[in-house]
C-alpha cells in the first residue's frame, strides 16, 4: 500500500519557547506552499495563470503558451527594489595622518 497526501500529518514548527513560530513576511515575490496554487505570467492571456512545468519551460494551462515568472512591469518593479537595496558609493577612503615626518 502506498502513501497518500492525506496520510501526511502537518505539525506546526515550534520555536525555542515551544510556541508555534509565525511565518516571516515575504518580499516582492511570494512562492506558494502548494504547487496547485502557484502561478506564472502568461503574455498571451495577459494575467498570472496556473501552469504546467517541463524540464526547461513552463506552459499556460489555459492557452498552452509559454509563461514566465513575472510580467514586464512586475520585473521592472523588482529590479528597482534590488537597485534601491544596493549599498551606495564605493570603498571608503583611507584616513590621512595629521603629521608628516620630515
Amino acid at each position: 500500500m502506498g502513501w497518500l497526501a492525506s496520510d501526511v500529518l502537518l505539525v506546526p514548527r515550534l520555536g525555542r519557547t515551544g510556541a508555534p513560530t509565525r511565518p516571516k513576511p515575504h518580499a516582492v515575490i511570494t512562492m506558494s506552499l502548494s504547487f496547485h496554487d502557484d502561478t506564472k505570467f502568461c503574455p498571451s492571456c495577459d494575467t498570472y495563470v496556473r501552469y504546467l512545468s517541463s524540464i526547461d519551460r513552463s506552459y499556460c494551462v489555459d492557452c498552452g503558451g509559454e509563461v514566465r515568472l513575472l510580467s514586464e512591469s512586475d520585473w521592472a518593479k523588482f529590479q528597482e527594489q534590488l537597485e534601491a537595496r544596493k549599498p551606495k558609493g564605493g570603498r571608503p577612503r583611507k584616513k590621512k595622518s595629521g603629521s608628516v615626518a620630515a
